[in-house]
């Protein structure tokens, strides 16, 4: 950090890299903690729409779906959605309109409720 800075956008590559080692590790909290972190970095870096934005939000969504918690990941999955409709990036809708509908249908099952995207 001394080198770069706190904000610099490979730091942000770096905590990404620190949550992901953490969730293959299953600590879900430092997980969540490192990817919050980097994506703070990558929205002050990068315009709202950007592919990486898109991709940390998908990111978070895969934390909340090792949590169990299918509103919160589906609140990620549509952030995430959102940005690859702006930009039209139909490789990825497709894959992510299916992750939103395996979390609103586990969400009915559980009686948890999404919040608003």
């Amino acid at each position: 950090m001394k080198i770069f800075g706190e904000k610099h956008i490979r730091l942000a590559d770096v905590y990404n890299n620190m949550a992901a080692s953490s969730h293959n590790l299953k600590r879900y909290q430092d997980c969540l903690y490192y990817y919050t972190r980097s994506l703070e970095i990558k929205e002050k870096t990068y315009d709202v729409v950007h592919p990486k934005n898109a991709t940390s939000f998908g990111n978070l969504g895969l934390v909340f779906h090792g949590v169990s918690n299918k509103a919160l990941e589906e609140y990620y999955r549509k952030k995430e959605l959102k940005i690859h409709q702006k930009m039209n990036n139909t490789y990825y809708i497709g894959a992510v309109e299916e992750a939103i509908k395996y979390c609103a249908k586990a969400s009915e099952e559980s009686n948890f409720t999404s919040p608003d995207v």
